[in-house]
């Protein structure tokens, strides 16, 4: 019979359940110790939805209770301290002066996307806001470090008996200097002092600006206006009264008018022309300056033309401007042009009228003498009736009536005559040809016909009269001067020795071109062409395709003004929108006011910054330059008021803005809308007007300005925790890993820390800390834009395994004890031990189990499985 002994199972099995229990009841001391403000697992998993914290922040509100895991305040920014600005928002720049309503020192973000609208402020620019009588009349944006003036700010001083003295940073402080860096958001006060206004009405002279006077003072020195064609005299207390004296006492406002007196010398120019004498269309012959006294009929001075007399001139007044021009044309005298010949035989010979014809003074008599020679090809037709001198060509008609005589000369012999250029050879004419019946007759001076462009030879440069051949006579071409005169104070281009007829076509070389300019008494001008008059009147002359004509040439520069324009604005801001304009206003000429105005109320005028003063436009007012008005109500201001669009809270603005002027947008922090984020404001509720983003610059037009809050419903997004099961090893374990889904392509996150970490076996649940900042491609900050919610993970530690192994003997029976003492483990970490105890013995034929104790030394024994 033999004996064993066996491994006691029900030892081991109430030993694992007690290590079990004594494991269990430590892992929750460590729990309580390392996580003493964890919520229970159960919990781990939330929903962060955004919301608004009580300064309106948008924040990410959790279901946690305050003092959690993620150690946030209620309605922050998770990770964040309490008090801290939300992380992923813009900073406001620059807000609007605080209005009622406000809370003291309120920080206000920009709750928009970071991809920012051109209308977002920089965060180097500062914003200096104009007040006068609680009215905001002007915003003017301001790189930091930089100064600001008051340009432009449409100040109009409505308290009587108060003008302007200066802008302060405080209501009735000291002055303000302007070359002050702006480094932060300033608001400026315009203050006034006691005194009385003298506006001057100049009628038609130039502007001059008001003159403050206090009360009772001497009205003193007066600016003097300037007028074209006008001479000062003084100003008035009435229009065209008597004059102001200088030690005169100003009481209250008023208005000074200017007294003219006509010029005596004002400049303008007559021109006179001349019919031509083949068409109805007259031809320039001089032009003459004069001076005469503005306002009069300009006057002229007959001339005393040979072959024309006076016709009919300009009925016009002498302009201020000194740019009157009189034409005065002069018509050819008529005379009377008598083709007359000769019939029968001597003694009894008989005159016969041919034809009778009225023709101008230098007209051409060939339509009708060519018809007689056609007629009467055998005649020759004489200067007298009994003169041997004959016309060969038709003859120009002088200042007197002319009578050409034709006899019959005989058609025995033909005679041509050919005109010719010396030197070339060359025909300049075509020939003429005719019958006679003597066959020696010779040239007479009166056959060296005018041509143009040419002087005729002397006669003994001729050939010798022939018939029956072309008999020569000959010329020499002229040469002219073709001027340029270039009427802009420079000296005058002259071409020189230019052959007649030959091209001009490349003789400009001037450079002056339709972008040419010149500047004379403040005004600019544009060349406009050449003309062949001094006075540049009527067709401008081309040199394109042209030769030189049979004169010099003379041609002359034409220089129009510069073309002004008037813009009247719907408000006080040109960005409010043109009213109406007045265009191609010749330099000092005046306009009319325009009828209408822009919106209703009490239209008090048109006023205009001059000399940095915004006054009253006087219409009288010569135009010199472009102009821009602006008009004045007596009650002129308007509200904005901020829609929540659906949102919780709101937004006021307690400002009265001048019309047109430019109001910062308010931030909508103090709103939300359950998971929706603010991105920015509209003018329409749907959103389909004009959007703007806090911190921009919006013109308020003259019915308010309305803006409604914009919404976009957040994404969900999910980071998870990594999760995972180990077996214990002696050494701590950690998980790291986060998985996110639901971000938009391009986008990323940081600033988001996960650790679930363990040694001992037992579950450790995941925990997130920091606070997580979602960035878009172009790392903005888009936090706000998603509801996040965070899974954290678990590490699971399983037990590790161990065999223990105690020793087994046999023997026959004997009567005594058989016993056996050795055991074994096996699967202990490396570094840490356990101290075995067996006991067991067995007396009696058969076999028991042995038992065992262990002890565990630097070892856990919930961190094994012990198996036997």
């Amino acid at each position: 019979m033999r004996i064993q002994h066996k491994t006691h199972r029900r030892r081991l099995t109430a030993l694992i359940l007690m290590v079990a229990l004594l494991l269990s009841t430590f892992n929750v001391s460590v729990l309580a110790m390392d996580k003493s403000a964890q919520p229970p697992a159960a919990q781990q998993s939330e929903l962060l939805t955004e919301d608004k914290d009580s300064n309106g922040e948008i924040g990410k509100k959790s279901d946690e209770k305050a003092g959690s895991e993620l150690g946030t305040k209620a309605g922050s920014e998770p990770g964040a301290e309490a008090g801290d600005e939300k992380k992923g928002e813009d900073p406001q720049v620059g807000e609007s002066p605080q209005a009622e309503g406000e809370t003291e020192g309120e920080e206000e973000n920009l709750e928009q996307p970071l991809m920012r609208s051109a209308k977002s402020p920089s965060a180097q620019e500062c914003f200096v806001g104009f007040f006068y009588n609680n009215q905001l009349l002007k915003t003017k944006k301001v790189q930091k470090g930089g100064t600001v003036n008051d340009e432009g700010v449409p100040l109009n001083i409505t308290e009587s008996g108060k003008v302007f003295s200066h802008w302060s940073e405080e209501e009735n402080g000291t002055a303000f200097e302007f070359d002050t860096p702006i480094n932060e958001d300033t608001n400026l006060y315009a203050v006034t002092k006691n005194a009385w206004i003298v506006t001057f009405n100049s009628h038609g002279g130039s502007a001059i600006l008001p003159k403050y006077v206090e009360d009772g003072d001497s009205i003193g020195d007066l600016t003097e206006p300037t007028r074209a064609g006008y001479d000062f005299q003084h100003w008035s207390l009435t229009d065209g009264g008597a004059a102001i004296s200088e030690p005169y006492q100003v009481t209250g406002n008023i208005t000074l008018h200017a007294v003219w007196e006509a010029n005596n010398t004002t400049s303008y120019k007559v021109v006179y022309w001349q019919e031509n004498a083949d068409d109805s269309n007259y031809t320039f012959e001089e032009m003459v300056n004069k001076t005469g006294k503005t306002g009069d009929p300009a006057t002229y001075d007959s001339k005393s033309y040979t072959g024309f007399h006076f016709g009919h001139a300009d009925n016009k007044t002498i302009s201020a401007n000194g740019d009157t021009v009189v034409n005065v044309y002069y018509k050819r005298n008529v005379h009377t042009f008598t083709i007359e010949y000769r019939t029968g035989s001597w003694p009894s010979y008989t005159w016969h009228t041919y034809s009778t014809t009225q023709l101008k003074y230098g007209q051409s008599t060939a339509t009708q003498y060519n018809a007689a020679v056609a007629a009467y090809p055998y005649y020759s037709w004489y200067v007298s009736r009994t003169s041997n001198t004959a016309y060969s060509e038709a003859p120009t008609m002088p200042n007197e009536n002319l009578t050409v005589h034709g006899r019959h000369s005989g058609s025995a012999y033909q005679y041509t005559i050919g005109y010719y250029e010396k030197g070339t050879n060359t025909e300049i004419k075509d020939s003429y040809s005719f019958y006679s019946g003597s066959g020696s007759l010779s040239f007479t001076d009166e056959d060296g016909i005018d041509i143009p462009g040419f002087t005729v030879t002397p006669r003994s440069q001729w050939d010798t009269l022939r018939p029956g051949r072309v008999s020569k006579i000959y010329y020499t071409r002229n040469n002219y001067d073709l001027t340029f005169n270039k009427n802009n104070g420079d000296d005058p281009l002259v071409e020189g020795n230019i052959p007649f007829d030959s091209d001009i076509s490349n003789k400009d070389t001037t450079g002056l071109n339709a972008e040419s300019t010149f500047v004379q008494n403040g005004i600019t001008y544009y060349f406009s062409g050449w003309y062949d008059n001094s006075a540049c009147e009527g067709t401008p002359y081309s040199l394109a395709g042209k030769t030189m004509p049979a004169h010099n040439l003379a041609l002359y520069a034409k220089w129009t003004p510069e073309k002004y324009k008037v813009t009247f604005y719907n408000t006080s801001n040109p960005a409010g929108g043109v009213f109406h304009t007045e265009e191609n206003i010749t330099p000092l000429d005046t306009i009319e006011e325009p009828a209408g105005n822009p919106q209703s109320g009490t239209f008090v005028g048109w006023y205009w910054y001059i000399g940095g003063g915004y006054v009253l436009f006087d219409f009288d007012t010569p135009i010199s330059g472009n102009f821009e008005l602006y008009p004045v109500y007596q009650d002129q201001t308007a509200k904005v008021t901020y829609n929540a669009n659906g949102g919780n809270g709101s937004v006021t603005d307690g400002i009265d803005y001048l019309i047109g002027a430019e109001a910062r947008i308010k931030s909508g922090s103090a709103l939300s809308k359950e998971g929706c984020y603010f991105t920015g404001w509209n003018t329409q509720a749907d959103g389909e007007g004009d959007s703007y983003q806090p911190g921009a610059l919006a013109i308020v037009p003259a019915d308010g300005l309305t803006l409604y809050a914009k919404w976009q419903e957040c994404t969900p997004v999910t980071f998870t925790g990594e999760s995972d099961s180990k077996e214990y090893k002696g050494s701590e374990y950690k998980l790291t890993a986060i998985s996110e889904s639901g971000l938009a392509q391009g986008h990323t996150y940081e600033g988001l820390s996960y650790i679930a970490a363990g040694t001992d076996a037992g579950n450790y649940d995941g925990t997130f800390s920091g606070d997580v900042v979602i960035k878009d491609s172009n790392n903005n900050d888009v936090t706000n834009h998603y509801t996040i919610t965070k899974t954290p993970g678990k590490l699971t530690i399983n037990p590790k395994a161990v065999t223990i192994t105690t020793g087994s003997d046999s023997k026959a029976y004997d009567g005594t004890a058989l016993t056996e003492g050795t055991a074994t483990i096996t699967g202990l970490v490396d570094g840490e031990s356990v101290t075995l105890t067996t006991t067991g013995t067995q007396t009696e034929v058969g076999s028991s189990d042995n038992t065992y104790d262990i002890t565990w030394k630097n070892a856990k024994a919930g961190n094994y499985t012990v198996t036997d």
